[in-house]
């Protein structure tokens, strides 16, 4: 059972952290710099250092004014502000009156005074590609030579390569010939890495953004790169204590596009919210939704769950108020909205508005925390509305090659020892961490999610490529990593090709990838069993034949590795995805459920899945609420997870035969274990709809049901627009009417004060007909 009630704020977390160190200077050579800036021992220069290599450069340059740096940390620090603020000069001259012969300065020194820089930023994705690509054609290299080069799979880039051969490498070393000061910058969270960048004689930075719910599923990959940037202080300590990786931490960047000066009006609307609001991986931004829902007046508020026209949201931006930003642990990159909300004049959200007032001393007022924030929104509004003044735009946070020169210059100079293989080419690979074998590491993992092999299949640059990496990993490698990327990928591009085929856009494979993939898609089973009786979710034959190349090659990779967990869980989701809850599938639970002593999860050969997928969310959330900290840690709360889920999956088999009484006492049997878990509620409520006194239970009670939906509703207070209908009538069912009446007005608190999708909207109106059908037959007027 999770930690109930998750606080819209992560401020006492923040203070717990502070408390990790024994001193401001231990966590400055840390790299976490947020502690060291907040702690009540920093020194003067410690805090504009660590404001500084957080990457706030103007802050820490106004907070070492006057100020002469002791050591060799600080002094790095005050010549990264000099350089940012300054330029080249400034830096070098900070630096030439001390006497360096080593350390990070006599690096940087080294660096400005050759002054030549080549950044490197690597991606398979054409949009990012287009973006630096944009932001190089003008930006002050500060009094530095810096070149940026895009490497990629498209036509456009700096440096065009084929991710799948040598190339890379060869491009790389051939580029950085001219002894200038190079890295690579890997940006993306999940993505196609070129194969042999392991390998390269320039030092590979991976900034790490959206990882609380990437984490689990990174091992393998985190072992490859050099340096590794943590975005935010809490994944800086989960990056040591679950892999052993000390990395300098990094709080200021956008997501490298321009950011659009947004024209203040005279605010009308004290809280604006908007984006991904309601995901499973992010119990705090629920909660922070939650507290709106429930506090705030709806004229008050604007709740926008999911992305609106430019021009609606545009005009919300500028009436608002207060705008929440930074609120999270790197779940969302907080750019543009949080330039927007400054630029504009608007009040900045914040869990920490003292750190902000020092990163921007020229915003300090305009940051205020939540509490704060709430309190003005739910007091009596002022008679007159709020003006706002213009303030002076941040520079040099608002510059993507900025950003990326920020990471070249810290993560290296900072910790070279990181850089193990010291530029030699032909060195093995820093894989330490990896269950992926030296023959497989040649071809990089494919860690991909849905929208992105959506993204990869529309986009024919890159589509073969990544196609290519696939059929290689299926081919050549019986590592459980590269089965389930393998498996994994086809199965969501049968999916993107279906998805494309319903929206009138019609997908092609070649032939000669389609007779690959044929050979694929063979039995079922490697015993030479029927073809996979694929029956739903493909839409084509390219789709079905995909589908069912995912499937044989998960049933494949089980039958060699028959002790991975993962490897069982992901070939019965499949089957369900594709086949359906048919008897196979209830057979393939059983025979599941028989080897439970057996079966294990290695969170160094396992790979829980991408973000937006029940497992992966539900480990977001574990770790969210402390319950996951090391690998052993990932281990156990995995396995408990996949066994929860492979019993609902079998309950799934009963309530499709029509035993819904056996479905719904598997159901109830893990809420009483464990209150609040999340799938096994939405399991229940599935069986309500369709029978209602099976998921009461044999004694006709609906005591537990409402007990069951109540916990969750502590965790994820957002379920109740669909948990509604299902309370109201098991309220009504034990005649306790005001409960009814309790429950339908929380929905409608819910339903009725967030903006939603199209899809959500059609949700909602069918609940609303439940409801007050419900209440109809009880002789009540919904209220």
């Amino acid at each position: 059972m999770l930690r109930r009630s998750h606080p819209s704020s992560r401020a006492d977390e923040l203070r717990r952290l502070l408390e990790l160190y024994g001193s401001a200077e231990e966590a400055l050579a840390a790299g976490n710099y947020y502690v060291a800036a907040r702690r009540a021992d920093a020194a003067p220069e410690v805090r504009a250092a660590a404001i500084t290599l957080a990457g706030f450069h103007e802050g820490g340059h106004r907070l070492f004014q006057d100020l002469e740096p002791s050591g060799h940390h600080t002094l790095f620090a005050k010549a990264i502000a000099c350089l940012f603020v300054e330029g080249r000069d400034a830096a070098l001259a900070c630096l030439d009156r001390y006497a360096l012969t080593a350390g990070p300065a006599f690096a940087l020194r080294d660096v400005l005074r050759r002054g030549a820089v080549r950044l490197y930023f690597v991606t398979a994705w054409q949009a990012w590609q287009e973006r630096i690509a944009k932001a190089a054609e003008n930006f002050d290299g500060h009094g530095l030579d810096v070149q940026v080069r895009t490497v990629s799979v498209h036509d456009g880039a700096d440096i065009r390569v084929d991710f799948n051969r040598p190339s890379f490498l060869q491009a790389i070393e051939q580029s950085a010939a001219d002894a200038a000061y190079a890295a690579s910058i890997y940006f993306d969270d999940l993505d196609m890495l070129p194969m042999g960048f392991d390998r390269s004689a320039v030092p590979s930075i991976k900034l790490m953004i959206d990882f609380h719910h990437n984490l689990p599923r990174m091992a393998e990959q985190l072992g490859r790169f050099d340096h590794l940037v943590a975005y935010g202080p809490e994944l800086h300590e989960r990056l040591h204590r679950m892999y052993g990786r000390r990395t300098p931490m990094f709080m200021r960047l956008s997501d490298m596009k321009p950011v659009n000066a947004l024209a203040g009006e005279d605010a009308s609307i004290d809280i604006f919210l908007s984006g991904a609001l309601v995901k499973d991986y992010s119990p705090r931004r629920e909660a922070l939704v939650h507290r709106c829902v429930e506090e705030i007046a709806t004229d008050r508020v604007v709740l926008a769950d999911g992305l609106l026209p430019f021009e609606t949201y545009q005009g919300l931006v500028a009436r608002a108020r207060m705008i929440p930003a930074m609120l999270e642990e790197g779940n969302a990159l907080p750019s543009p909205r949080f330039f927007e909300a400054l630029n504009g004049g608007m009040t900045v959200v914040t869990d920490d508005p003292l750190f902000f007032a020092w990163a921007y001393p020229d915003h300090a007022d305009l940051f205020v925390d939540v509490e704060t924030a709430f309190r003005v929104a739910t007091a009596p509004r002022e008679a007159q509305p709020v003006q706002r003044r213009p303030r002076p735009r941040p520079r040099t946070e608002l510059a993507a090659i900025d950003q990326m020169l920020h990471l070249a210059l810290v993560g290296p100079l900072l910790a070279p020892e990181n850089h193990v293989r010291q530029g030699r080419a032909d060195a093995a690979s820093p894989a330490s961490l990896s269950g992926w074998s030296r023959a497989a590491q040649e071809f990089p993992r494919l860690s991909l999610n849905s929208n992105i092999v959506r993204q990869f299949a529309a986009a024919s640059g890159s589509f073969s490529d990544v196609l290519t990496r696939a059929l290689h990993l299926a081919r050549h490698s019986a590592e459980p990593l590269a089965v389930l990327d393998s498996s994994r990928f086809f199965a969501e591009l049968a999916l993107a090709f279906s998805h494309f085929h319903q929206h009138s856009y019609h997908l092609q494979l070649e032939p000669g990838l389609k007779a690959e993939l044929a050979v694929l898609a063979g039995p079922a089973a490697p015993d030479g069993g029927a073809p996979v009786p694929v029956r739903r979710n493909a839409a084509t034959p390219q789709a079905v034949l995909m589908a069912a190349a995912a499937l044989n090659l998960i049933a494949e990779g089980q039958a060699r590795c028959p002790d991975s967990l993962i490897l069982t869980y992901e070939r019965l989701l499949q089957w369900k995805r594709f086949c359906g809850e048919d008897t196979m599938l209830a057979d393939m639970v059983q025979a599941a459920q028989a080897r439970r002593a057996d079966l294990r999860y290695d969170p160094s050969v396992s790979d829980a899945g991408a973000v937006g997928a029940v497992l992966p969310d539900m480990l977001a959330r574990e770790i969210l609420a402390g319950r996951i900290e090391t690998r052993a840690d990932l281990a156990i709360r995995a396995e408990a997870n996949i066994w929860y889920l492979i019993d609902l999956l079998g309950a799934g088999c009963a309530a499709a035969a029509g035993d819904t009484e056996t479905a719904a006492a598997v159901v109830r049997h893990i809420l009483a274990e464990s209150p609040g878990y999340i799938p096994a509620a939405d399991k229940l409520v599935e069986i309500w709809e369709v029978a209602p006194q099976a998921a009461y239970g044999k004694a006709g009670s609906a005591s537990f049901l409402r007990q069951a939906l109540s916990e969750v509703l502590l965790e994820a207070p957002s379920r109740i627009e669909g948990y509604g209908p299902a309370l109201v009538a098991a309220a009504l069912e034990e005649g306790d009417e005001a409960g009814a009446r309790a429950h339908h007005a929380a929905w409608e608190r819910w339903a009725y004060k967030l903006i939603m999708s199209p899809y959500r909207y059609e949700k909602r109106t069918e609940s609303a007909r439940r409801i007050s059908e419900a209440m109809a037959a009880a002789g009540l007027v919904p209220g």
